[in-house]
């Protein structure tokens, strides 16, 4: 019940936290409101299903021990805080402490106003990240740490909190895969494919390389093209802009290394490609990207890219396939694969969606994606780790054995007597 009163409180503010973030952080004000808000809405949402809660949880077989401290990405705010702090409200956690960057003071006001209303327990704060992460890892309560996205001053903290053994969930931008076969799902396929171009290629569950059938590729590469061609660009703060600005002039040249180096490998730069400034003082806005034929091994299919780019890369069959997954990133949505290159993409990815169907599962995937539990061998290896189930277990930790006392008619009861 207090999820849904968070919920409620938080839809009845959403056109002043949405004006907020876009001016705050220059973020695409369409995108604000048709993507991110829906997306944490729903995952509001879901946390009102039966399943939404581990079973080892209801049962009383784990149990939160202390609070848990969540670091919060600027750009994904909305989303990360309504799919992260759930799963600690749900787990039982007495306290959640999370923390804003420093730039979204209004924004962690207003939540904070909203939280204590709806939701005890939770604290809002607007702190530096490092310093923020430096408290809560030597806090003895702090039980549990969660961080989204890349926070290169947090990088020299990681070891230290691994080493005291505080659980830590730090989830960084993969370079995430779609495998589509020569019988796949196109239009499911092209769903999923199409989150590359989400927050102006910023989302972290976005999708940054598909391997096609040859014999799809033209057509898949028409219809992504036409996903990326009807997001408008315009300014930030426009109503209709549906594409944010990079995140720094550093981005887009690491941007056009990739992709002229595609295009002297013979890579087709296929839709986008335009730079645009709005002001003076505003980052480089980079309209959605498709670059298609590209060989496996280039820069613009093996990194994690900056922005709204998507590379295509054509296979005849999965043999070939098998050769090109090399470059391992957090997930990976199949359509029409069979057995040799799943086990091919399992080997090389931490999740593994197979199947599929139409533009909801593409949101699913993309804002929601499974992920392995603790207890799954390829976990520990995984550093993006968003199953809000598998978030609960490493907010609790398995209850201790209850000690009974003895009978009188027990044997050891009557040894110890004696």
């Amino acid at each position: 019940m207090a999820l849904r009163r968070f919920s409620l409180a938080l839809a009845a503010q959403a056109e002043e936290l949405c004006s907020e973030l876009s001016e705050d952080l220059d973020l695409a004000l369409g995108e604000l409101r048709t993507e991110q808000l829906p997306a944490a809405m729903a995952a509001l949402g879901a946390w009102e299903r039966p399943e939404a809660v581990d079973p080892a949880v209801r049962s009383g077989e784990r149990r939160a021990t202390g609070a848990v401290a969540i670091q919060v990405e600027a750009r994904a705010a909305l989303t990360d805080l309504c799919r992260v702090m759930p799963a600690a409200v749900m787990a039982g956690c007495p306290q959640v402490v999370v923390n804003l960057c420093p730039s979204l003071q209004r924004t962690a006001l207003r939540l904070a106003s909203l939280a204590e209303r709806c939701l005890p327990g939770v604290i809002f704060s607007a702190m530096e990240p490092a310093a923020f992460v430096q408290r809560t890892r030597l806090d003895p309560y702090c039980h549990a740490l969660w961080v989204g996205g890349a926070l290169p001053a947090l990088e020299d903290q990681e070891a230290a909190v691994r080493a005291s053994g505080q659980p830590l969930v730090w989830e960084r931008a993969a370079n995430d895969a779609v495998l589509l076969g020569a019988g796949g799902d196109l239009a499911a396929a092209v769903a999923v494919a199409s989150a590359a171009f989400r927050l102006g290629g910023g989302e972290r569950a976005g999708i940054g390389r598909v391997y096609v059938h040859q014999r799809l590729h033209d057509a898949f590469v028409e219809a992504i093209c036409a996903e990326a061609a009807v997001r408008t660009v315009e300014d930030p703060h426009d109503p209709e802009a549906m594409v944010s600005p990079l995140r720094s002039e550093a981005d887009r040249a690491a941007l056009l290394e990739m992709l002229d180096a595609a295009e002297d490998a013979g890579a087709s730069l296929d839709v986008g490609l335009d730079f645009r400034r709005f002001g003076e003082e505003r980052e480089p806005v980079l309209y959605p990207t498709v670059v298609s034929g590209c060989a496996s091994d280039l820069a613009i299919v093996t990194a994690v890219k900056p922005g709204p780019v998507l590379a295509v890369v054509p296979f005849a069959d999965e043999a070939e396939l098998c050769t090109m997954l090399g470059a391992p990133g957090g997930a990976c949505a199949t359509f029409g694969i069979g057995p040799t290159g799943l086990m091919a993409a399992a080997r090389a990815f931490g999740r593994l969606s197979v199947g599929g169907g139409g533009a909801e599962r593409g949101a699913d995937l993309a804002d929601r994606p499974a992920a392995p539990g603790p207890d799954d061998r390829l976990w520990w290896g995984n550093e993006v780790h968003r199953g809000p189930l598998s978030l609960q277990r490493v907010f609790t930790r398995v209850r201790a054995p209850v000690a009974r006392p003895l009978s009188a008619e027990s044997p050891h009861a009557a040894r110890a007597s004696a």
